[in-house]
């Protein structure tokens, strides 16, 4: 029984987050969902919690495999899918491509230009007087935690 509140929590998840993606379309993806997902992962702790008790499996069990699916669901809709890899296998599923078409659709410029934008709207990087970027406080707060995170798993950043 279980099982049914972690697929009910998750569907609550991804029906509040999509509503407000769609309606809040400034909000970052994956904060929207961390917070809804996070909000609804407490609502089901109580729920199985009142059902099977404070320490029981039932709870460990529904809290994790909540967590794996709200993992993939993230990793399927705000990572992989805004791949460039995912996104031409996208385009080459409805015509055959060959290099020189690939590489108009996917122009250097073309795509930094899309990424600088990207990174505007979610408040990472802002213009600067003379025309250039830097990147915003939130910005600097991104680029501090994943460099504690390269120095605690002894990885490195590729700049």
């Amino acid at each position: 029984m279980w099982i049914i509140y972690v697929f009910l929590a998750l569907a609550l998840s991804i029906l509040l987050h999509s509503i407000i993606v769609r309606y809040y379309s400034s909000i970052s993806r994956l904060t929207s969902f961390l917070v809804i997902g996070c909000a609804v992962c407490a609502l089901l702790a109580i729920v199985v919690s009142a059902k099977y008790g404070l320490i029981s499996f039932q709870l460990l069990a529904s809290l994790l495999t909540y967590a794996f699916f709200s993992e993939l669901y993230i990793f399927l809709f705000s990572s992989a899918l805004t791949s460039i890899s995912m996104n031409l296998l996208v385009k080459l599923r409805n015509k055959s491509m060959n290099t020189e078409e690939i590489e108009k659709v996917y122009d250097g410029r073309l795509m930094v230009e899309k990424r600088i934008i990207r990174l505007q709207t979610t408040g990472l990087l802002e213009t600067t007087k003379d025309g250039g970027f830097l990147p915003t406080k939130r910005g600097l707060q991104l680029i501090s935690f994943l460099e504690y995170l390269e120095k605690l798993f002894k990885n490195t950043i590729n700049v």
